[in-house]
């Protein structure tokens, strides 16, 4: 005798549960259903940001709000500078702790792997230093442009042993490395 196909038997066992969670219990009438498809055909393709909607035209979207950088409260700076480095083990790695800051920003956090902090060159530069340094060429055009309009035109720097990157500020407010030495 032959054993049905438990997957089938399973999925046939579902269904009606499957069906009720998805079924919408405030389902649209066909005149509604209708209005709705009209009325998004007509929406505008560029929409107003929300800030500038009045709250009865936002529309809940179902998608969770993102949560704040664990550094908003931070305080902001008002000025380029180091604000520490220090020598650290991350697992079985050392690493040196920077701690830095934008004018602008709150104080940023980046590791520096495998090498002692005592040995690299952390300094800001701007794009003449970083030319002189034969540097800028090695920034693809989003850092250079992240550089140019998100710091002021100076970017933080480091220099190692083996390696150099600069650590310009992306669009969700984070230090970003840069290689522009190997």
């Amino acid at each position: 005798m032959k054993r049905p196909n438990r997957l089938r038997y399973f999925a046939l066992a579902a269904l009606p549960w499957i069906v009720a969670a998805c079924s919408d219990a405030g389902a649209l009438t066909k005149d509604e259903s209708a209005k709705q498809t009209a009325s998004a055909e007509a929406a505008p393709l560029v929409q107003t940001p929300p800030d500038e909607q009045s709250s009865a035209e936002v529309k809940r979207t179902g998608s969770p709000a993102l949560p704040p950088p664990d550094n908003a409260d931070a305080p902001i700076e008002s000025e380029a500078r180091i604000i520490s480095l220090n020598d650290v083990a991350r697992g079985d790695r050392s690493a040196c702790q920077i701690n830095f800051t934008y004018p602008g920003y709150p104080a940023q956090e980046i590791l520096w792997f495998d090498e002692a902090c005592s040995a690299l060159s952390p300094s800001f530069m701007d794009r003449e230093k970083l030319e002189a340094a034969g540097r800028w060429q090695r920034i693809d055009e989003y850092g250079q442009m992240q550089i140019a309009k998100r710091t002021g035109g100076i970017v933080f720097y480091v220099e190692g042993q083996f390696t150099a990157s600069v650590f310009p500020m992306d669009y969700n407010n984070a230090p970003m490395e840069v290689a522009v030495a190997d």
